[in-house]
């Protein structure tokens, strides 16, 4: 199931980078938004763009598996501001998060910035975060979307016919997973 999203090329964006490798490339709105080449049995991924939820900046991302994730991490990131903003209205009541074509789920937080570094480093967080969460158990991969999209301990016992006081086991379980993933380890420890 992907995320339709409306046409974010339409906006304008204050800067437009190219991903090549580690570097963004500073370039033109054209050349960010050129569809490119078809995918190829070499390269089979569709091209994919980050937009930065403030206007500030939309990026090319390389085509690759990583990048698929992260551009339906942040997909959901600008859908959920948009529910959020249109509840705020009173125009829309909360649906279930949405999940990456290959059924993972994908409400992350993409925090608004203009920093070219902080992005690259977010995108790498996402990465490692996903790789994590493809690790877990169907049940705890569903249990971390229900918590990332704030649902009550309440209304996720119900959903598992548990009780609230299982919730919160498998809640410190699947952070005690997290947190020993060596990917993650490696990241937060690089320091």
């Amino acid at each position: 199931m992907g995320i339709n999203m409306k046409n974010y090329q339409k906006l304008h964006y204050d800067k437009y980078y190219i991903q090549q490798g580690d570097d963004y490339v500073s370039c033109t709105k054209a050349e960010c938004f050129n569809s490119g080449e078809p995918p190829t049995s070499i390269k089979p991924f569709k091209q994919r763009w980050y937009y930065a939820e403030d206007g500030s900046m939309a990026v090319r991302l390389e085509r690759s598996s990583n990048n698929a994730d992260v551009f339906n991490a942040n997909a959901s990131s600008i859908k959920r501001m948009e529910r959020t903003r249109d509840k705020e209205k009173g125009m829309l009541s909360y649906n279930s998060s949405h999940v990456s074509e290959d059924g993972m789920p994908c409400d992350f937080e993409i925090p608004c910035t203009t920093n070219v570094e902080d992005i690259v480093m977010r995108i790498e967080e996402l990465r490692l975060l996903t790789a994590a969460l493809k690790k877990l158990s169907d049940e705890y991969r569903e249990l971390y979307e229900m918590i990332i999209a704030g649902i009550r301990k309440k209304d996720i016992a119900k959903y598992f016919n548990i009780s609230v006081d299982g919730v919160y086991y498998r809640e410190k379980q699947l952070y005690k997973f997290l947190a020993s993933d060596e990917g993650l380890k490696n990241w937060f420890n690089k320091d």
